[in-house]
């Protein structure tokens, strides 16, 4: 073979390589960069697919919904001034938050009883409860008429007022009338954890979907603050309860829990926990407890008297003070929904922006 044609091919077999591997290589990196941006892309779907999951199907907004008239603007039902619309049930029935039986709290019978009395003496009705364990089929047997009075945590009443027409009366508060409670993460004091970055790799437990202090509130919180989201940052579950989620994180089947503080002093003062077993790591603004309300299409002058026979009653030597004593609570006061919920209504709002598509990306 001729030398100069080897020579040749040899030059042109570099000049090929030459202009074959930076495109290549482009290939590969543009394929790469591809992938990267489909796997991204496939990552933000999916966080949006467990947000969807996780919550539930938030009304928009703040507004009730449209088949119920607020011509004062004050966000809740107005009671029907077509006396047709109205109730007129010969018995009432009330029910408190729902939870699984397991949950619930032995000593808990009585603990309505002075509640049930008193409200029978100022309507001349008997009062039954009744026990849900789910939300929504609480709210609902409040739209379909079967119970007139309900106690929600904070945050299902924002849902309960826009989709099933609960109109929020009375919270509990301490002697002096003062009301709040605060969401606190907590973890166990020997698990390394000090702040919210710190909750990156590490599983929550959260309450349930509805709880403002049991979730809502602390996974704004750990996005606003952490940029921290489920599934893509931390692993994630739901106990039912506060005091489920405490001992979640003290037995370590979890690292991190966010709860009521007044459900945690509960405990503490029960003896149930040591406040040398765990650390808290955030602890927010104060927010409006429980809420006891009732159907807005009651006559509006049962309304009142349910009102003020709460807001009236003598908390002494009853199962209210056995049961929420320990949580500092020793009476019921008024509430305004529009002002007392409005830092409710702003976590609803910025949990309903991370779960839409136009969330996190």
């Amino acid at each position: 073979m001729n030398p100069h044609d080897d020579r040749a091919q040899g030059t042109s077999l570099l000049r090929i390589l030459a202009v074959a591997i930076p495109v290549a290589l482009f290939t590969a990196v543009a394929v790469h960069l591809w992938g990267n941006s489909l796997r991204e892309s496939a990552t933000a779907q999916l966080n949006r697919d467990v947000l969807s999951t996780m919550l539930p199907n938030w009304a928009e907004g703040g507004e009730v919904a449209d088949l119920y008239e607020d011509a004062d603007k004050d966000l809740v039902a107005d009671t029907p001034e077509d006396e047709g619309l109205l109730q007129q049930p010969e018995s009432l029935v009330f029910s408190y938050i729902a939870s699984s039986k397991e949950s619930r709290p032995e000593s808990a019978g009585g603990q309505w009883d002075a509640l049930l009395s008193a409200i029978d003496s100022a309507t001349s009705k008997p009062v039954t409860v009744v026990e849900f364990e789910q939300l929504n089929e609480q709210l609902e047997a409040m739209r379909r008429g079967q119970i007139h009075i309900l106690g929600l945590g904070t945050g299902a009443a924002p849902l309960a007022v826009q989709t099933a027409g609960f109109v929020p009366l009375c919270t509990m508060a301490n002697a002096d009338g003062e009301v709040g409670y605060k969401m606190v993460l907590l973890t166990s004091a020997d698990s390394g954890i000090k702040e919210l970055a710190d909750v990156k790799g590490r599983k929550v437990v959260f309450v349930r979907p509805t709880s403002n202090s049991g979730f809502k509130a602390a996974f704004v919180q750990l996005y606003d603050d952490a940029g921290l989201l489920p599934e893509q940052d931390y692993e994630w579950s739901f106990s039912l309860s506060h005091e489920s989620s405490v001992h979640d994180v003290l037995s370590g089947a979890a690292d991190v829990a966010p709860v009521a503080s007044d459900i945690l002093a509960k405990m503490v003062e029960q003896g149930d926990v040591d406040e040398s077993q765990y650390r808290v790591i955030y602890k927010s603004e104060a927010f409006p407890p429980a809420v006891i309300g009732c159907a807005h299409n009651l006559p509006a002058g049962m309304i009142e008297q349910i009102r003020s026979t709460l807001i009236g009653l003598d908390w002494d030597g009853t199962g209210l003070e056995e049961q929420f004593g320990p949580m500092g609570a020793a009476r019921f006061v008024e509430v305004n929904y529009k002002n007392d919920w409005a830092n409710i209504r702003r976590i609803d709002d910025a949990v309903r922006r991370l779960a839409t598509p136009r969330g996190p990306q």
